[in-house]
Parts: structure tokens; sequence; C-alpha cells
């Protein structure tokens, strides 16, 4: 039966995050057999880190440790202000996946997509899965309707009374509700032999410490699945307000006039293939499939330039032009999204 619990997190260990920078996309280079050069990038030992001190996380809380200590009060307000965001829309990201524009059949498109690799997988009945960001519940819902044993995590209440409900509406009994931070999971390590994160790495204030903490709960050989918006999607180049050059500029001049601090408003982050990787390689988890797919809706400053029945046409277009292997269409949809496995061996401690 459905439960809403808490989730009790526990931290990563390690004081370090991960470091890189984004260089735009590009395929991965040759892994390294010793390990070393993820090591240095992802600062964690070979044992999986995570295991709780005495007397800590507070329930729903960020481990200092994991964080800086002294950027703590930060990193709460940044998340807090993304969790009240998804509370304040939860309406908008639960009608958004019948919405009759190009926007909505991207979704359903990546949820489509993410469900028949989930599918190609094999997982036995009843395998533990484990959905960070469940939001309305949509993935969630549909991997417990395949028959495996599904966890929700979801830090946005109002998100998760619209996925509970949606799952008693439709008969979905074996979903675990659980109220938590993708930075701070409350679970065993290697609890899961799948993690899904569609639409939820945008949007974390530190996406390569939740990345670690995916990769600690997912046993080895276990299977990462998830998406991110993509920093070269072709929209965003029409629209300075969402150009990746020339928005953030433009934000900073805005801030400044207003005197606002930035961060002020939550924006989406955007990943190149490169990005990904290092944030993959954070969970220790290698890329097995990627791919981008999804072209809209156009905007100008922010105003849609072409209509419902025009976009979806040349979404269609451009995605067969993908499908075909076309360069530029191939590597500039709106979404990315990516399939990755759990090394059977960690990285050495060295």
């Amino acid at each position: 039966m459905d439960r809403d619990e808490p989730a009790q997190p526990r931290p990563c260990r390690h004081r370090r995050l991960c470091s890189g920078d984004d260089r735009g996309p590009g395929s991965a280079r040759p892994l390294p057999r010793d390990g070393r050069r993820r090591r240095r990038a992802c600062g964690r030992s070979g044992r999986e880190a995570g295991h709780p001190r005495p007397g800590e996380p507070r329930e729903g809380g960020i481990s200092p440790a994991a964080t800086g200590g002294s950027r703590v009060s930060v990193v709460v307000e940044a998340q807090t202000r993304v969790t009240r965001l998804f509370d304040d829309l939860a309406g908008f990201w639960t009608e958004i996946y019948s919405a009759p524009g190009v926007a909505g059949a991207i979704y359903r498109r990546r949820l489509e997509r993410a469900l028949a690799w989930v599918e190609s997988l094999d997982l036995s009945p009843g395998a533990p899965v484990l959905v960070v960001g469940a939001g309305a519940g949509f993935e969630a819902i549909a991997l417990a309707s395949r028959g495996y044993a599904v966890t929700a995590v979801e830090p946005a209440a109002a998100m998760l009374t619209i996925a509970r409900t949606r799952a008693e509406v439709a008969g979905c009994n074996g979903v675990r509700w659980v109220r938590g931070d993708a930075h701070a999971l409350g679970f065993e390590p290697a609890s899961f032999d799948l993690v899904v994160a569609l639409g939820v790495i945008p949007w974390l204030h530190s996406p390569k410490l939740a990345m670690t903490e995916m990769g600690r709960v997912l046993r080895p050989g276990g299977w990462w699945l998830g998406s991110v918006d993509n920093s070269h999607r072709l929209d965003a180049f029409f629209d300075p307000a969402r150009n990746p050059v020339v928005a953030p500029r433009a934000r900073a001049v805005r801030n400044a006039l207003l005197r606002r601090r930035p961060g002020f408003e939550p924006k989406a982050a955007q990943h190149s293939s490169n990005a990904l990787r290092r944030l993959l390689d954070c969970a220790g988890a290698d890329r097995i499939a990627e791919v981008t797919f999804g072209f809209g809706p156009f905007t100008f400053a922010g105003r849609k330039l072409i209509g419902d029945k025009a976009g979806k046409a040349i979404d269609a277009a451009l995605s067969r032009l993908a499908e075909g292997g076309t360069l530029i269409a191939r590597s500039s949809g709106a979404q990315r999204l990516a399939l990755a496995r759990k090394r059977e061996v960690g990285v050495r401690d060295i």
C-alpha cells in the first residue's frame, strides 16, 4: 500500500565535490584503467560513501560535511526556492503531460522513450526501482504498473499530494512515496537495481552531490536513467532570453539594476554531453546510450513565435532528421536522455 513517510537522509561522507567545466558536446573520452582521473574529478574513495555520522543528519536536511559546512545556509536557501517553485506550480507540472502544444508532446515523448529503455533492460519482476524527483508521479506509476517495487522521492509537498492522488485514481498501490532530498537520499547503499531521474538534475543546486548519492544507493551493475536540458538545444539560440550565451549576462544586468542577488529566481540549468558524462562519473557509472530529441517551442523574448500546429510539424520534421543521423539535428534537441550502468568495480582509493 502507498505510504507517505519522511526520508532519513544519509549524507555523502566525501568532503570534496566534483569539479569540471562544461566544454560543450563531444564523445566520451577513453575511460582510465585505474580510475585515477575519476578519483581526482569526483573526490570519492573506493568504498561507497554516504554512511551517517552520529547525530546526523536532520530530517530532510543536507549534510554540512557534504556541502562544506559554511555553505549550508546558502545551499538550503537555494533548494528551498526550487521546492517552493514546484509547490506553487504543481498544477502546471501535472497538466504539461497532457498539454496540446509542442512542450507537452516533448514531455510525453521523454516518458515514452524512458519506459522503452527500461523495458529493454529485462529487469526481474519486483526489482527495486528508485524515482528521484517524482513530481506528479507519472514515471513512478508507470513503472509500478509494470511490476517493479517503486520508491518515489519528491521534496515538494504539493507535488507529492498530487502524485499520491493520481496513484489512487489509477488503482496503483505499488509505490512507496517519500518526501526527501536528492542530495541526501535516506537509503542503504546498493539498495536499487534502477534509479530514474527525469527532469530533476536541471533544478538541483549541486547535481554532482546528488549524482554521488544516486550512485551510492544503486547496486554495482545497476542502471541509471535520466535526462537533462540540452545546453545546445536549437530552439534556445533564437531567443535572447534563453540563449546560453546571452541570457546569463542579461540576467546579471537585470539583477544589478534591481539590486537582486544572483540566483534570486530559480532557473533550470542546461548540460552538454560532456557535462553529463562528468556527472555520471560522480555516480560511478558509464554511459551506455544517449539521445537528444524535441525541437521547440520556438520563442523570442519569452513569447511564442509559432503556433501549436506549425510547431508540431517543425518538431516532427527535425526529429526525422535527427533519427536519420543528421549531425546538427541529432545533437540539438531540447532534451538529453541518457542510460548508464554502474561499474561493477568501484573507483580505487588512491
